[in-house]
This record gives structure tokens, C-alpha cells and sequence, in this order.
């Protein structure tokens, strides 16, 4: 077990306040804190919680569900891939920037594939750049200082489904990019506290699993980790606590 108090800042748009997934932050970062400490020993403790200018248009929450459904039929490949970066730019008001490499990779990556295909690998694609404007405009805003391990940014600008219920900023943790990332849901019986603690795992370095664990990807009923996970944290708390 380890010792130690790891501070923590959170933030929050307007749009979060006002999405049907608002809840109180506090309390639900105070469970999965609870839940956290009961496994490592390690603590969390929220410094503030602040409000969030952030990046992106009022009407973002609406994609990318249907931002792949308004690509007009008969488009290249070329075609769709410079509609959504434009859609993004202009629709969506964000700061993106896209190189002409990453589009040819695209490119290639879909030629010969099957529409269903495309469409979920595009998809994907458009998810990690919104995740990506995301975490550029924290870094802006909100930095990592030497007193704060991790940011909480609490967004209701985009929406959780099924398959990604945040997003946690891996790399230098507790340096650089120390932040997590959490959208709004619509997903029935989904917990903020479990989506929260499942975030923290993966700031930490632990990744899904199959069995039904605070770690495994879509609906979690646990707030335990899985062994492996329970490894890679208590490793990582070695080198950080």
C-alpha cells in the first residue's frame, strides 16, 4: 500500500452544469477517491473546482454521431476526409489542424474497405481529434503546475458512448499532461464516480480488460481493479508518490 495525498483540480463548462448528465462533482470524485485509497492507499484530494471556457461551439454535443451521416453520397475518400476537417473548423469552431500525411495515411488505410468500415474507422478518427482540441485547450487554459497531479475536465460539449466513457491524457504524469477528460452521457445506469476511477487507471497506465473489473471498456458494475491493473498502478505510485 501506498502513502500520500495526490492534489487534483477540476473544471467545467456551462454546458456540463447544464447537461442531463450533471451531477455533483464532488461527491462523486470523493467516491471514486474513496474507492482509490481503499485499494492503494494512496489519497486524492479536490483543491477547487473552477469554471471552463471550453474550446469548441455550443451545439458540439450533437456529434459525431451524426456528422459521419451528413457526408452527401458519391464523395472520394479524399472528399469525406477534407468534409470533416472542415466540418470541424467551421461547424464545431475548433482549432484544428490536420497534415497532409495524416490525411493520405487515412486514405490509404480505407481504400478497398468495406463502407461500414470507413464510416467506423472515420468516426473513430473524428473522436480522437475532438479529444485532442480538447486537451490542447486545457493545457492552454489550465496547466499543470508542481502542486496539481491531475486535472478533471468536465466537458458538456461532447457525449460519452458506448464504447469511450472519458478519456485520460497519458504521458508524463503529474509533469505535463496530466489530465482527464469527461463528456456528458445519455447511457442509462451509467456511475460518474466508476467512469472517473477507470479514467484514473488509465492515467496511471493500466488498460481494459475483459472481465468485469473498474477496467473493463462500456457498462462497469466493479469498482475493484483487476490484478494486472492493481500492478501496473502500484508500480507507477512507486515512482510518483
Amino acid at each position: 500500500m501506498h502513502n500520500g495525498i495526490i492534489q487534483v483540480m477540476a473544471v467545467q463548462d456551462r454546458l456540463f452544469r447544464d447537461s442531463y448528465w450533471s451531477f455533483d462533482i464532488r461527491s462523486e470524485l470523493a467516491t471514486a477517491f474513496h474507492e482509490f485509497k481503499r485499494q492503494f492507499g494512496s489519497d486524492f484530494k479536490l483543491k477547487e473546482i473552477k469554471d471552463w471556457d471550453s474550446v469548441g461551439s455550443t451545439a458540439l454535443r450533437n456529434y459525431p454521431f451524426n456528422l459521419i451521416q451528413k457526408v452527401s453520397k458519391g464523395l472520394s475518400m479524399p472528399e469525406i476526409v477534407e468534409y470533416l476537417v472542415g466540418a470541424c473548423k467551421g461547424e464545431m469552431e475548433l482549432p484544428l489542424e490536420v497534415s497532409k500525411d495524416e490525411k493520405s495515411v487515412i486514405i490509404k488505410q480505407l481504400k478497398g474497405k468495406s463502407l461500414s468500415y470507413q464510416m467506423g474507422f472515420l468516426e473513430a478518427r473524428l473522436g480522437s481529434w475532438l479529444e485532442e482540441c480538447f486537451f490542447k485547450d486545457l493545457q492552454g487554459k489550465e496547466p499543470i503546475d508542481l502542486s496539481i497531479g491531475l486535472v478533471f475536465a468536465l466537458s458538456g460539449k461532447i457525449s460519452i458512448w458506448s464504447h469511450s466513457a472519458g478519456c485520460a491524457k497519458i504521458g508524463k504524469i503529474f509533469t505535463e499532461d496530466a489530465y482527464i477528460l469527461v463528456g456528458n452521457s445519455s447511457i442509462r445506469g451509467t456511475q460518474p464516480s466508476k467512469v472517473i476511477l477507470h479514467e484514473i487507471g488509465h492515467a496511471l497506465g493500466a488498460n481494459h480488460t475483459e472481465d468485469d473489473f473498474v477496467m473493463k471498456q462500456g457498462s462497469v458494475s466493479s469498482y475493484d481493479f483487476d490484478p494486472e491493473s492493481r500492478d501496473i498502478i502500484s508500480k507507477k505510485l512507486d515512482s510518483i508518490v
